[in-house]
């Protein structure tokens, strides 16, 4: 039988919430994630929906397009976004994207410390942080990593089990 030495175990056991810990912290104190005007129009679309309890179905907002059809296909983020601009401001949209990418980053490096270990684990993880980071910026789609992130562990433990994904899962 072989045994892991004590370091590696402890590793693998701490580079989850490492992990998730770092990923949050970049996302919420790093000043980049909110060079982006987008960030502003999906509050202030989440903000509408909110004041008007509907999803808008014209554009209010643009000087050019006021009034065209618009499909406000990311209107649940945005009313996340909204609720916590509520809560506590700019600090609180930052709180849920970190939340949200930190939950992504604990769930891969979970995985990931199974089959992993020591520099191996921690180059692959930083590898994949690497290779978010030019995304991250507080919109709509950080919010899906979580999401996404399960969606990849369901099908690796189809995969692993040599069945189907659980439909549920997506």
């Amino acid at each position: 039988m072989v045994s892991l030495p004590q370091t590696q175990i402890s590793l693998r056991s701490q580079a989850p919430l490492f992990a998730a810990m770092l990923a949050a912290a970049v996302t919420m104190f790093a000043p980049p994630v909110l060079n982006d005007g987008d960030t502003w129009w999906h509050l202030a679309a989440g903000q509408w929906i909110l004041a008007h309890q509907q999803v808008p179905h014209v554009d209010p907002f643009s000087y050019t397009m006021r009034g065209h059809p618009w499909q406000a296909h990311e209107w649940l983020s945005e009313v996340l976004m909204a609720g916590a601009f509520r809560l506590a401001g700019w600090s609180g949209i930052a709180m849920l994207y970190g939340l949200a990418v930190g939950v992504a980053a604990w769930l891969v490096t979970q995985r990931l410390s199974r089959i992993l270990g020591g520099i191996t684990l921690l180059v692959v993880v930083a590898l994949a942080c690497a290779c978010v980071g030019p995304s991250l910026l507080l919109r709509p789609h950080l919010l899906v990593l979580p999401l996404l992130a399960g969606w990849m562990l369901e099908l690796l433990a189809a995969r692993d089990a040599n069945r189907p994904p659980r439909l549920w899962v997506a």
